[in-house]
């Protein structure tokens, strides 16, 4: 019998963790050739996207917490849905790009890979050290 209570909480806090861990691994790259508006308004939809990603990762590892290919497969599939999105919103074709263009594109990707990475690393450190716990949470 799962409680429900118990469950929002553990899933808050795996959303703050994911949050900060995945926005603080995201700014290195971020800062690159950004002006000050659009870094908040990026950093702002990463935390929300790495707190998004925090919850769905504690369900779908859940209690297999030794499954590097779940872990990572998860951290990959979210990287790869936010390049893809992005690529999509630009209606440019690769082959038409400049330097700059495929620099952003490959900064871009290397933010997706390393923020969602680090999310996973300090969700699953807090689930190994039980200060968030996997789901079905134990009573």
């Amino acid at each position: 019998d799962v409680d429900e209570d118990v469950e929002r909480m553990e899933s808050g806090r795996a959303a703050l963790v994911s949050a900060v861990a995945g926005t603080l691994a995201s700014l290195p790259l971020a800062l690159i050739g950004r002006e000050v508006t659009g870094l908040v308004i990026s950093e702002a939809l990463v935390l929300v996207t790495c707190a998004v990603f925090g919850v769905t990762y504690r369900y779908i590892v859940r209690r297999d917490l030794g499954n590097i290919q779940l872990k990572s497969g998860a951290a990959a599939g979210f990287a790869l849905v936010r390049v893809l999105g992005q690529l999509e919103s630009t209606q440019v074709l690769p082959g038409s790009w400049t330097a700059l263009e495929y620099q952003a594109v490959a900064l871009f990707v290397g933010q997706s890979v390393v923020m969602f990475l680090a999310a996973a690393l300090a969700l699953d450190l807090c689930m190994k050290l039980e200060v968030i716990q996997p789901f079905p949470s134990r009573k």
